[in-house]
């Protein structure tokens, strides 16, 4: 359907008692600005005149969290947790739109009384994202819940790396060890998530928290915490800590 195309719109709605809007072009790599704006607000304007002639209930508009402008790194959040409270701030193709079309449809309802609501979903899966969690999901797993390594009888790669900082040489002969009596924890790009010492079974997963650990493990061994340093001076490093700030560990 093109929603571009008043009239094709009117003939989808009717009959409906609800209309749920979804369609957009959805990132700013989807079209070119003008066509961004286009299909999204005009389509978006399209939709609620169809539903209002249609004689609906309530509509159900699909926006997006791009509309507080933070979603990509263009700036930095107010406040955590970000709520819908948190001002909207769009400044690029896609987030811009996505704010003109949640003020057109609450324009919408305020003219019409008829109800409405806009969601801002942070991230949208395909069929093939779909496809390919349940694939990785389905292959077998010598752990006891599907798609989760660490448990409490296996030992995780990454914990030697990060005794470098302490151990040097101990931690070394640790990472030498386990690529050799368990060579298949080790893989193209490193070292999967865990390993059952008594079986040999292997987590064939790659998680990004443990490869992050291990680069900055390394990074403190050979380049005295340059790593740890950039990151303290960058700006960006507010958002960390403040997240940091609300965890609670509970061990003494």
């Amino acid at each position: 359907m093109d929603l571009l195309d008043l009239a094709e719109v009117r003939h989808a709605a009717a009959g409906c008692a609800a209309v749920v809007h979804l369609g957009a072009l959805a990132h700013d790599t989807a079209g070119s600005p003008e066509q961004i704006m286009a299909v999204n607000v005009l389509g978006t304007w399209h939709v609620l005149l169809a539903a209002e002639a249609a004689g609906v209930t309530r509509v159900v508009h699909f926006s997006s969290a791009q509309v507080f402008g933070i979603a990509e790194g263009e700036r930095l959040p107010d406040y955590f947790p970000v709520d819908d409270a948190h001002p909207r701030r769009a400044m690029r193709a896609y987030g811009l739109p996505k704010c003109l079309a949640e003020d057109l449809r609450a324009g919408f309802t305020a003219r019409t009384g008829i109800a409405s609501v806009s969601l801002r979903p942070v991230w949208v899966w395909d069929p093939g994202q779909y496809q390919r969690i349940e694939t990785q999901w389905s292959r077998p797993s010598p752990f006891p819940w599907p798609g989760i390594c660490a448990t409490e009888d296996v030992i995780t790669p990454h914990a030697s790396f990060l005794a470098l900082d302490i151990a040097p040489r101990q931690a070394c002969a640790n990472i030498s060890a386990l690529r050799r009596l368990y060579p298949a924890a080790y893989g193209a790009d490193g070292f999967f998530d865990a390993v059952n010492p008594v079986t040999g079974a292997v987590g064939h997963r790659y998680l990004v928290l443990d490869q992050s650990m291990i680069m900055a493990a390394l990074d403190n061994a050979l380049h005295d915490r340059a790593l740890q340093r950039d990151f303290a001076a960058d700006p960006v490093s507010w958002a960390a800590q403040t997240y940091l700030s609300l965890e609670r560990m509970n061990l003494p």
